[in-house]
């Protein structure tokens, strides 16, 4: 769908530009470029959002590595990808930081979309910015399912109805 173009949603409604932009921030993992050079699962679905987003007259504000290239507003929170400079480690330095320089420039934004897994919970319980949360990974591992259950107010969106399966 093209910006300022109609068409027909669910239910018989009809979609319709938004009156006014919105200022939307999205929060991308630090281990590839948006968008990615090849498969990269999350960051291929930011980089398809965002752009979809930008399109519609949406202000987009991407937090993403430094070497990603996108026609909006870039805040870099590495400067090149970690897994392009081979870097393999644990990275939650790096997520905390996304999550810090989000939350200090929340009050810019109308919304925030979290793309860091359970990373960003906190910051979307305690913002005073709405933050909506996609989870990219499985939920059965890593305490995810116990921080859902200890987050019940934070809007989540699942990738699939196989990964919705292990916490409605």
């Amino acid at each position: 769908m093209t910006k300022g173009r109609r068409a027909d949603v669910a239910g018989g409604a009809t979609w319709r530009p938004p009156a006014t932009s919105l200022r939307i921030a999205l929060l991308s993992q630090p281990f590839l470029p948006v968008p990615p050079p090849g498969y990269a699962g999350t960051e291929r679905v930011v980089a398809a959002l965002a752009q979809g987003l930008h399109e519609r007259g949406h202000k987009v504000t991407l937090f993403a590595p430094g070497d990603s290239d996108v026609p909006y507003e870039l805040v870099p929170t590495v400067p090149h990808s970690l897994w392009r400079n081979e870097h393999r480690g644990d990275a939650t330095s790096y997520i905390e930081g996304t999550v810090a320089m989000a939350w200090e420039l929340a009050p810019r934004f109308d919304i925030i979309h979290s793309h860091l897994d359970t990373a960003g919970f906190a910051l979307a319980r305690h913002c005073g910015t709405p933050v909506l949360t996609t989870l990219h990974r499985r939920l059965d591992t890593g305490g995810a399912a116990e921080l859902i259950d200890a987050y019940p107010e934070v809007p989540l969106v699942a990738i699939s109805e196989s990964q919705r399966r292990w916490n409605p």
